[in-house]
């Protein structure tokens, strides 16, 4: 796959929005996406915690986490399956404050709101995990 890869794009985006952007390399490839090669989700044996950002503009984590619920649903997972969505938050859903978080836009546009996000996450997924033993 990496053959293919046009960065062309990222660059742009990068010099005329300043945007780090990268989700639009999957976009051929998942035109062409073979049911065969998805990751079985359905056999995991436990409970599942789905967090992503709306707006991920690293990888189309909206429609993946879509994808995979579905595909759990389809098989009926017995296990319990969450799902966390952030409006207002980059690719990055963790704690921290790294300066590399400027390269997403939301982040120099929303930045405390991107913080909650990021905190709400990690609280969450705290909790979850109390949960769910």
């Amino acid at each position: 796959m990496t053959a293919h890869l046009k960065y062309g794009p990222a660059i742009r985006n990068l010099i005329l929005h300043q945007q780090f952007e990268l989700s639009y390399i999957y976009e051929e490839p998942l035109k062409h996406f073979d049911e065969d090669t998805a990751i079985h989700v359905e056999n995991i044996q436990g409970n599942i915690l789905f967090i992503y950002a709306k707006e991920d503009l690293m990888w189309p984590s909206k429609e993946a986490v879509a994808y995979m619920v579905n595909r759990l649903e389809k098989h009926r997972f017995a296990f319990r399956v969450d799902v966390l969505e952030y409006e207002k938050a980059s690719h990055i859903l963790v704690p921290l404050n790294p300066s590399k978080l400027k390269m997403f836009k939301i982040e120099r546009q929303y930045p405390e709101d991107c913080r909650r996000s990021r905190e709400d996450a990690f609280h969450k997924t705290i909790k979850w995990i109390s949960e769910v033993k």
